[in-house]
This record gives structure tokens, C-alpha cells and sequence, in this order.
């Protein structure tokens, strides 16, 4: 009696494995690509300016630099910007040779005079906010008088320019944003809410309900920054939100 139960049961562990359904796949596969953006007004401002200085020999050229930057901290300093604000960024030396003749005018190949010309940039980062641009235009001003590589220019500048607008030299003006991971961050939560709905239309368009994400590819932007022309007036610059754009390319499997 106990070999037909055994039989019995072994027959019906078979049946019971073949009946087993099998697994349905995860869905049909979507790809889409998509274009996510972010912005946000800049809270940072880096002015980047030359000081140049001349002279007979290097040392003197530097000296000539550094009471330039002397004066330069004079004129920053009621606005509250102190020398410690200034970072160095670049220094050079520059040497010449500047045909003389004996009685020391130019244009004579006879004799030849060492001239050098020190140049050094250095960079300020300022807060910024909309009611900030004035201080940064006020800052602009002070830079105007030193940041040109020609005298006449110079006066120009310290005039006021022709019809009373400023000629900034050698000067350039970047805003940033601080914070650049959150606006990455925003950036790709767009392009995916972008992506998640042309897969759900496509998911529609083929019966289905609902899709899951599988796979995420992002290209990571570079840093928000927002140049402005070396040369410029205060009308040429924009005070407009920085934006961040990233590539997003999404796998979905419509269910």
C-alpha cells in the first residue's frame, strides 16, 4: 500500500511543477532623453583686475605695482573692502628694449634702453544681491583710475568717458552662484520629471499603465557662471538668474 501513495504523491509534485506560471518579464523598455534646468539669482561677484607698473629695472616695476595697489586699497577701503579681500592671482615681468640715440630720444638703433613692465591680477569676491549693484558699480569706479595700460586712457577713465559713462580697463566681472550642487541637483530632478512623462505618454500609446525607472544617465554641467567682456560700461552688465542645464538619459519599463 505504501508504494502506490509514494507513486501517487510523486506524480503529483510533477503536475504541480509543470503548472508552475512563469515569471512575467519586468516590462517593455522605454529610453528617452530629456533636457533638465535649473536657475537661481547669483549671490556671488568675483571682480578680476590688472595693476601694471613700470620702470628701469624689475624692482622697480614691482614698486610701481604695489603703490598702485596701495591706492587702489585707499579708494576700495569705504566701501568696507579691505586688503585682505584682494587675492593675487597672477604675477609677471616683462622686459623691453627701447632704441635711443646718444642725446636719449627714441627711434635710433644706435644704443638700446632695458625697460621692464610689471603686471599683476588679482581677484575680489563680493556678496552680491540686487541691492548690491550699486557697491559693485561704486567698486568698478575706484578700479577705473588704475586698470588702464595707457595714461590718456586713464584720464579718460577718470573723467567719467565720453558722455559721462565710465571705461573700465583690464577689468572683468563674474557672477556665481555658491550653492552650484543644489542647482545641479534641481537640474536633474527636471530633466527626470521631463523624461518620466514623454515614457509615460509612450507607455499609453502602448497600453500600459504605469512605468518604472531602471536606468538613469546624467551629463554633469560645468560650474554656472555668468562672464561679462573685459571691457564694459555698468548699462552692458545683466542682472539676470544663472541657469544650469544637464542631459538626462532615462530608462523606463512600462508595466
Amino acid at each position: 500500500m505504501r508504494t502506490p501513495i509514494m507513486f501517487t504523491l510523486a506524480i503529483a509534485l510533477l503536475i504541480g511543477i509543470a503548472q508552475k506560471p512563469v515569471l512575467s518579464q519586468p516590462g517593455t523598455p522605454i529610453s528617452v532623453s530629456a533636457v533638465g534646468e535649473a536657475q537661481a539669482l547669483p549671490d556671488r561677484a568675483v571682480v578680476y583686475f590688472t595693476l601694471r607698473g613700470q620702470g628701469e629695472s624689475s624692482v622697480e616695476a614691482r614698486q610701481e605695482v604695489r603703490r598702485a595697489l596701495k591706492q587702489v586699497t585707499e579708494k576700495l577701503s569705504p566701501l568696507g573692502i579691505g586688503r585682505d579681500m584682494l587675492k593675487e592671482e597672477v604675477s609677471e615681468v616683462t622686459p623691453s628694449m627701447l632704441p635711443v640715440d646718444a642725446e636719449g630720444s627714441k627711434g635710433s638703433d644706435t644704443t638700446r634702453q632695458h625697460r621692464f613692465e610689471a603686471a599683476t591680477s588679482y581677484s575680489l569676491q563680493m556678496e552680491m544681491s540686487d541691492d548690491r549693484l550699486d557697491t559693485l558699480f561704486q567698486v568698478l569706479d575706484a578700479l577705473s583710475e588704475y586698470t588702464s595700460r595707457q595714461g590718456i586712457t586713464a584720464a579718460v577713465a577718470h573723467l567719467g568717458g565720453f558722455g559721462g559713462a565710465p571705461v573700465y580697463q583690464e577689468v572683468l566681472v563674474e557672477f556665481r552662484v555658491q550653492d552650484t550642487e543644489r542647482l545641479k541637483r534641481q537640474a536633474v530632478q527636471d530633466g527626470v520629471a521631463k523624461a518620466r512623462k514623454m515614457a509615460e505618454a509612450a507607455a499609453r500609446q502602448m497600453g500600459k499603465s504605469r512605468v518604472k525607472m531602471v536606468q538613469l544617465d546624467v551629463k554633469e554641467p560645468s560650474s554656472p557662471a555668468l562672464h561679462v567682456s573685459p571691457s564694459f560700461t555698468p548699462g552692458g552688465i545683466k542682472w539676470q538668474p544663472l541657469r544650469v542645464y544637464v542631459q538626462v538619459s532615462a530608462t523606463f519599463h512600462a508595466q
